[in-house]
C-alpha cells in the first residue's frame, strides 16, 4: 500500500496511516465501527470491559464527514454501533457517554442535513468532498 505525503484528502474514505496504522475504514462492514460494535458486545456478554481500548477506538468514528451513507459502509452503520452502545443496558462511564451523545447528535444532523429536496435530489457530502480535493 503507497502512503500519500499528505492523507488528509482521505478522510472520511480512510484514515491517517500515523495515528491508526491497522484502521483504514470507519464503518460497520469492514472498519473501526465493526470493531467497536464486536467490542461492546464482548464486553456485554463476559463483563471483561477494557473501557480505555473501546474509549481509543471509538474516536476513530469521529471523522468531518463520511463518504456514504448506507448501513454496511457508510454513516448508517456507524450511527447503528453508538446508538446500540448508548440504549445498552450495560453502564458506561459519563466521559464515554458524553462522546457517544456528540457523535450521535453529529451523525444524525450529518444523516439529515445532507440531502436536499428540491427538483432533484442532491447530496450535499458530495459537493463538500468536491470542494475539498481542489
Amino acid at each position: 500500500m503507497a502512503i500519500f505525503g499528505n492523507e488528509n484528502l482521505f478522510t472520511g474514505i480512510s484514515y491517517n496511516s500515523k495515528k491508526w496504522p491497522n484502521i483504514r475504514s470507519p464503518y460497520l462492514m469492514n472498519g473501526s465501527a465493526g470493531l467497536v460494535f464486536i467490542l461492546f458486545k464482548y464486553y456485554c456478554l463476559t463483563d471483561n470491559v477494557n473501557w480505555d481500548l473501546l474509549d481509543r477506538y471509538i474516536d476513530s468514528l469521529d471523522l468531518p464527514f463520511t463518504y456514504n451513507y448506507g448501513m454496511n459502509n457508510g454513516t448508517a452503520g456507524i450511527l447503528l454501533v453508538i446508538k446500540t452502545i448508548l440504549r445498552s443496558r450495560k453502564k458506561i462511564s459519563k466521559r464515554l457517554y458524553t462522546k457517544l451523545k456528540h457523535l450521535n447528535d453529529y451523525y444524525n444532523n450529518h444523516l439529515f442535513s445532507s440531502f436536499i429536496n428540491s427538483k432533484k435530489t442532491f447530496w450535499m457530502a458530495i459537493r463538500r468532498a468536491s470542494l475539498y480535493f481542489r
